[in-house]
């Protein structure tokens, strides 16, 4: 999986120069009594740009920028979103790269991947994937459980996804996103509630993180170097 617990820190994958970092489990997981402000400075002494914090509403205002401005095509590949080109699932994978959170290319994997919210539509949450059937599906717990489409909850009664050539990318009523409720196909969570989530940048080529432990270990390698010169002085 491409998050998962360690202790109680979340660990995000990179998406190139970018990393979703759970700053409440850092400072759970970091021997000594460290606040959040203090590892923020950490973070800033090691070169990091630290992200104010992260929330739901900043994924559907990542979402909604592309609304009218992009467009759709079946089976693109994910380079293309950086010319605006995008079907359902590359959408989704490039919301959550800005922010920091890599994502799987097929809905079924982004669902296989994320933390499972609910199988009930009145449970998701701003910000959750929504899955359905589409027009080509693919699945892991049987055909009749095949997922086709994704998009991403807007509001209580809107989702954003990459629609189809003529419209692009649009924020549709949930119901004129599912078509009826048998394609349903449950919604999932990237950002856990409750949760002090920033994203983290570095310059291009300067250094290479894959996932947000390796941040983890540089700052504890950091704090050891800063308390070792502590006591030498």
């Amino acid at each position: 999986m491409f998050i998962h617990k360690e202790g109680d820190m979340l660990n995000f994958r990179a998406a190139g120069n970018r990393c979703l970092v759970d700053l409440e489990g850092l400072s759970y997981e970091l021997v000594g009594d460290i606040s959040i402000k203090q590892i923020e400075d950490c973070l800033i002494e090691l070169g990091f740009k630290v992200s104010s914090q992260v929330v739901p509403a900043n994924v559907v205002r990542i979402a909604r920028s592309m609304i009218g401005r992009a467009q759709y095509k079946r089976g693109t590949r994910f380079a293309t979103a950086k010319e605006r080109v995008f079907d359902c699932s590359t959408f989704t994978k490039w919301v959550y790269a800005q922010l920091g959170a890599w994502l799987p290319r097929l809905a079924v994997q982004q669902r296989k991947v994320t933390w499972i919210n609910s199988c009930a539509l009145e449970q998701a949450r701003m910000g959750d994937l929504i899955f359905r059937s589409g027009f080509f599906n693919f699945y892991d717990d049987g055909p009749k459980r095949g997922i086709g489409h994704v998009g991403i909850v807007a509001g209580k009664n809107t989702v954003i996804h990459a629609n189809n050539k003529s419209r692009g990318v649009s924020e549709d009523p949930t119901d004129l996103f599912l078509g009826s409720k048998a394609r349903f196909r449950g919604v999932s969570s990237v950002l856990l509630p409750g949760r002090q989530l920033v994203t983290l940048s570095w310059p291009e080529g300067t250094k290479e993180i894959d996932s947000s432990d390796c941040i983890f270990f540089m700052l504890q390698a950091h704090l050891r170097k800063k308390d070792k010169h502590k006591k030498s002085r």
